[in-house]
């Protein structure tokens, strides 16, 4: 492991130890308030965003031709999500009947929705090619 994933996993270890003891803290105080536990998820949330973006910079600029394998997946993967995006519609379908299911959704949430569904399928047909392809690869060597 090398010097970086190293200093990552430190600074994981510290957040979730934070956290494990917070935890505990107020379950022996009988602290039990929502507001505050929400805003503590946000302030962890942030910390971890925060180390894990550090660490991306600091890889890029360290190992930048190993890097640009991993920036090619990600504008893969960003590129299949946004062609999902345009696909997928911001509707119920009727087939749900939208008055029985007792609350409602916005526009773009629905669309999210959709586009989180319609992007797994297209990432599992191209899994599922990908694992055709190779066995058939195997089979005519």
């Amino acid at each position: 492991m090398n010097h970086s994933m190293k200093l990552f996993s430190f600074f994981l270890q510290i957040l979730f130890f934070t956290i494990s003891v917070l935890a505990c803290l107020f379950y022996a105080l009988d602290i039990i308030e929502e507001g505050l536990f929400l805003s503590l998820t946000y302030i962890f949330i942030g910390i971890a965003l925060t180390c894990l973006v550090i660490f991306i910079i600091y890889n890029i600029v360290i190992n930048f031709k190993e890097t640009i394998k991993s920036l090619v997946g990600i504008a893969i993967l960003l590129i299949i999500l946004g062609i999902a995006f345009l696909i997928a519609s911001g509707t119920i379908p009727a087939s749900l009947n939208p008055e029985k299911l007792g609350f409602t959704l916005s526009a773009i949430s629905l669309r999210f929705i959709d586009t989180g569904l319609i992007g797994l399928y297209i990432l599992l047909i191209i899994a599922a090619l990908a694992v055709v392809v190779t066995e058939i690869a195997k089979l005519l060597r």
